[in-house]
């Protein structure tokens, strides 16, 4: 249904009918709830349709989204390295399985991760997982090498109990180019793809549920007698199945494996439907975003279009701060209204709640439509201090503690074992740049020293990166290591310990990179590295940084 409203010779059309207007014959229509994620930062995710607010794990990052339209966003891992601390986004709530359903989203994996994109041996990445335990759903990307035809495993799932199996473990793949090759070159495999998971209660062909990659049924397993027997393969949970949580890009069941099952990428777009959709409802979710099906109801701006008193055409809708609105206009409907042009220059118009009023000369055109685009306000990255070391002849506004030895010093790195230059020449900050660090001269004890930052406000920023160069020669962690904190500058009180046992030897820069913690924002902070050697002699460099960087989002 079309909402018009004629006012003299005008039509004026809200942008939220468009749906209906340009419906396609396999268009699934609204999922019943849906994660954008086009929020672009903060800790919480809003649903669309039926759902309670998703919970972003403070090792998310915010980046931009699948479609790359103006506030796309979508949640993501990157750039936290593989084996690396990851996070995901927990959904406090139960979820009633009824019988049949779709899961769709679209991933992206880690573009960090060259070469081998997979873990091997019972490691996989979960994108899914409700639980608890052996009633579990999941989908994930199974990790496993040494198959018997020495090709890596793709994408898996399985819901409701150790006997029902699906479709897991594929190998190879329709087209072939979508999937990894063992020890090879992925980047095929790269990018942005659409992943849906379908099951039925009322199994088709033997089989009660289907992976689709890129829209794309997947190929089943080439084991022979190495896998279930088909009749496995139907579902034999209780119906409804009712689970206690979701996690979006992770496992949170009782899975020994930790942190190493999460995601490593992105995710976007993830939407439910309460039923089986069909190969070609697949195939039009694999290339198109939901957000148009997700629209609030057509009346949600209030959109009024009139001529006032001076004769002029007054627009008016409804508004609310953080959003940008574009106004669009187009003398015909045949084309998708987002494409029609920006009218009188009204695009990226910032909100005056409680509604935004424009005026324009009184349109000459017979017949002409408008519609109203809301979208989030895209959050700002800014860089809150940036530090190469070079152009100054001191360590200011950087200060060091070393009472027994193994100084922070600036300048060229000359040490026979340390780098050949700064990452970023000329200088550097590093233990000792020109020689090697030393030993304590009491058996079981260590010489200290610390590294500080100078005091951070981060009172502007609502999440961020603490990013730098490093280049470690060091003995094992066991004997000599470095240990980075986070500080409150107001009393020197720990924030968060960033990273521990830091040792042995990169011999090469390194690029280095901590989510700031959650507690952290909003405070004053100093950022530190505490070097630690032990009595014995090492003969190695020690630590050495460079292109210090600490940037985020403003609110």
């Amino acid at each position: 249904m079309v909402s018009k409203t004629v006012i003299s010779s005008l039509v004026i059309v809200s942008l939220l009918g468009l749906a209906e207007i340009q419906a396609q014959e396999l268009n699934p229509g609204p999922p019943d709830r849906a994660y954008l994620f086009d929020e672009g930062r903060g800790t919480e995710a809003a649903p669309t349709g039926d759902g309670v607010i998703g919970s972003v794990g403070a090792l998310m990052h915010w980046r931009p989204g699948a479609f790359g339209y103006e506030g796309d966003f979508c949640v993501s891992n990157i750039p936290n390295p593989l084996g690396a601390s990851l996070g995901h986004v927990t959904l406090d709530e139960d979820y009633v399985i009824p019988g049949s359903g779709t899961i769709s989203l679209w991933i992206e994996l880690n573009p960090a991760v060259d070469g081998d994109a997979l873990w091997g041996g019972h490691r996989g990445e979960v994108i899914l997982s409700a639980f608890p335990g052996a009633d579990e759903m999941k989908v994930n990307r199974a990790g496993f090498f040494n198959m018997p035809t020495g090709e890596q495993a793709t994408f898996s799932a399985h819901m409701g109990g150790s006997t029902w199996y699906t479709p897991s473990n594929y190998i190879g793949g329709t087209p072939r180019r979508n999937y990894p090759v063992a020890g090879g070159n992925n980047s095929p495999y790269r990018g942005w793809h659409h992943l849906a998971y379908v099951y039925t209660e009322d199994p088709v062909g033997g089989l009660s549920n289907w992976l689709y990659w890129d829209g794309e049924l997947m190929q089943m397993p080439r084991f022979g007698g190495t896998v279930p027997p088909a009749a496995d393969w139907e579902k034999t949970w209780l119906n409804p199945l009712t689970y206690n949580g979701i996690a979006i890009g992770g496992d949170v069941s009782s899975n020994r494996w930790g942190h190493v099952t999460d995601w490593g990428g992105s995710i976007d777009e993830f939407a439910f439907y309460q039923r089986a959709l069909s190969p070609g409802e697949v195939l039009w979710l694999a290339g198109n975003s939901i957000r148009d099906l997700t629209k609030a109801p057509r009346d949600s701006f209030g959109l009024r279009v009139r001529r006032d008193e001076a004769g002029l055409l007054e627009v008016s809708w409804n508004s609310k701060a953080g959003e940008l609105y574009n106004l669009r206009s187009e003398t015909r409907l045949s084309t998708e209204s987002l494409t029609w042009a920006i009218f009188e220059g009204s695009g990226n118009l910032t909100a005056t709640p409680p509604r935004n009023t424009l005026t324009f000369p009184y349109p000459a055109d017979p017949e002409r439509f408008f519609a109203v685009e809301g979208f989030p306000k895209p959050p700002v990255w800014v860089v809150v201090i940036e530090d190469d070391f070079d152009d100054r002849t001191d360590l200011a506004p950087w200060t060091e503690v070393s009472p027994d030895g193994n100084s922070w010093e600036l300048g060229v790195p000359t040490a026979v074992l340390g780098p050949l230059s700064a990452f970023s020449p000329p200088n550097a900050v590093g233990t000792v740049l020109a020689g090697n660090y030393i030993a304590s001269d009491t058996v079981g004890t260590f010489i200290v020293s610390s590294l500080r930052s100078p005091a951070m406000d981060l009172s502007g920023i609502v999440s961020g990166t603490i990013s730098y160069q490093r280049y470690v020669d060091m003995e094992d962690p066991q004997f000599d290591f470095a240990t980075v904190n986070l500080l409150d500058a107001a009393d020197d009180s720990l924030i968060e310990v960033l990273e521990t046992d830091v040792g042995n030897g990169s011999f090469d820069w390194e690029g280095v990179s901590h989510d700031i913690p959650t507690a952290a924002i909003g405070k004053t902070v100093y950022f530190e590295i505490v070097f630690s050697a032990d009595y014995v002699d090492s003969f190695q460099t020690g630590l050495v940084i460079d292109d210090f960087k600490v940037e985020g989002f403003e609110p």
